[in-house]
């Protein structure tokens, strides 16, 4: 889906898709060099460590990233591109609605309706406009608030703490 979206994007203007993690088969060779045909710049990083991938996010202008699984808990790419400060385009599965929360770190899109690619290149194209769900997204704050394990853990155990001392 995501390299039939990334052609889709294209009548819009240039698309460059970079890819990390693994994955192939000959359904995805097909959508990719549909998507090349199209104009899709596309560059397939393989399997990087979590410093290399920040880096690349940190050094390089990156719109939106996107994750349309149909079937998720909660992904720890998005979490990854969120802590670089990087808007999300997801499907509405799974634990993803607890990171990506429309108008603040991205855009919902419904589980039932992620083949609808010429739609959603639209809604996509708009939302990075100025005044945009994208445009105008803070994912490094929801990240902040939900993703950071350091925070977290730190307010789990004063939850903790304060529970102990109510049932004393």
């Amino acid at each position: 889906l995501i390299a039939e979206l990334s052609a889709e994007l294209s009548r819009h203007g240039r698309v460059v898709w970079h890819h990390f993690g693994g994955g192939s088969s000959e359904a995805v060779s097909k959508a990719v060099t549909r998507a090349v045909s199209r104009g899709v710049d596309v560059h397939f990083h393989g399997i990087v460590s979590n410093l290399e991938l920040q880096q690349f996010y940190r050094s390089n202008q990156i719109s939106f990233f996107v994750n349309l699984s149909r079937d998720e808990g909660i992904p720890v790419s998005i979490m990854e591109a969120m802590n670089a400060g990087i808007p999300i385009v997801a499907t509405s599965v799974g634990g993803t609605p607890e990171v990506v929360i429309p108008g603040r770190s991205g855009i919902l899109v419904k589980a039932d309706r992620p083949g609808d690619l010429p739609e959603l290149a639209k809604r996509i194209i708009a939302a990075l406009k100025d005044g945009g769900d994208l445009a105008n997204a803070r994912p490094r704050e929801v990240w902040e608030e939900r993703c950071n394990a350091e925070r977290l853990a730190a307010t789990f155990c004063d939850d903790l703490i304060a529970m102990a001392v109510e049932g004393a």
